[in-house]
């Protein structure tokens, strides 16, 4: 039998050789099928993947805000995201990525059956990926491909599985991490992602293997190029969020995602911060890894439901620096019909 690490290497292999060429909008029939659960659909495994999100909701957010500044680093995403005009500005970074948070707290809080508002929130994520897909190929680029969603994947899950007590995650059980990964494979299936290429497909462990060799293959060699896109798009997406998380800052954000990815301290970057740049690093590392404690990551939860409800209803912040009627950001579903 294969161990995880062999079905990893199998796996990144085929995705960045084969899914690198086939497409994840309507002109590829996994599309289409995505409009049906799968049979391996478990609900009793989707109530323990909202359970997870329950106790560690600041650290996954974490993770996905971490991980979505990873997406940015692999040329044929970052390519689509340029062409569409979604993320080239503050606020324009700052409505995508909200919206993107608002979607994924849906998807956690709420059911799948139909026309449930998990449901309608990923139809209306995979309508506008079809629409991304094709105004790429009308501009002779590049579809979304199987690569691209599965890279995209790692954004939400990596860190959690793969870094996991370093964005705030600790005392797990591999129950707790069997709901997350099934939640998540479902999750692609339904955006059109083929089982073969879909990052948490198969057990805890085969998801976990995937995430390392992502890393190893694809971002840790990526970030290391300083591609200008990148670091121009990545500080739209930072300073974009700042009226979110006021003390988010550019330079302390990107050493934090370059030592997640390597794992390790990176002592020269780390020379370049500035005092108030190494505190909030400090600060950030110490708040992670206080979460081991209940009262800790409880606080920290509920300080991210107030952030959630604020920007959703009295974004003031966000008010001062894009005014009042862009602070407001919603997501409609393919009618057009108010989701949050």
């Amino acid at each position: 039998m294969a161990t995880p690490a062999e079905i990893a290497d199998e796996y990144i292999n085929n995705l960045l050789k084969e899914g690198a060429n086939i497409p994840c909008d309507d002109t590829a029939s996994s599309f289409e099928e995505g409009d049906i659960l799968p049979q391996y659909y478990n609900e009793e495994l989707l109530k323990k993947a909202k359970k997870f999100y329950y106790y560690y909701s600041n650290s996954i957010n974490t993770g996905n805000i971490l991980g979505l500044l990873t997406v940015l680093t692999v040329p044929s995403i970052l390519k689509i995201l340029i062409h569409t005009d979604k993320s080239s500005s503050n606020y324009t970074a700052y409505r995508r990525y909200l919206q993107t948070t608002f979607h994924v707290y849906t998807w956690y809080e709420s059911d799948f059956s139909p026309n449930s508002r998990v449901w309608r929130s990923i139809k209306s994520v995979k309508r506008m990926h079809n629409a991304a897909s094709a105004s790429s190929n009308k501009a002779k680029m590049p579809r979304i491909s199987q690569r691209d969603m599965a890279l995209t994947q790692f954004g939400f899950v990596g860190y959690v599985l793969l870094r996991s007590e370093k964005v705030g995650v600790h005392n797990t059980t591999k129950e707790d991490f069997e709901g997350f990964v099934h939640l998540w494979r479902i999750i692609g299936h339904i955006l059109g992602i083929e089982d073969r290429f879909n990052l948490c497909s198969g057990s805890v462990e085969e998801a976990i293997a995937k995430c390392a060799k992502m890393v190893e293959k694809v971002y840790l060699p990526n970030i290391r190029q300083n591609h200008l896109d990148f670091l121009q798009m990545s500080r739209y997406v930072i300073d974009g969020l700042r009226p979110v998380s006021p003390l988010l800052n550019y330079n302390a954000v990107l050493y934090y995602l370059r030592s997640l990815l390597s794992n390790e301290q990176e002592e020269d970057e780390y020379k370049k911060l500035s005092i108030r740049e190494k505190c909030i690093v400090m600060i950030a590392q110490a708040l992670m890894q206080a979460s081991k404690w209940s009262v800790v990551r409880w606080y920290l939860n509920l300080e991210n439901y107030m952030r959630i409800w604020i920007i959703k209803h009295i974004p003031i912040l966000a008010m001062y620096h894009y005014g009042f009627q862009k602070a407001f950001v919603t997501i409609l579903d393919n009618n057009e019909k108010k989701i949050i």
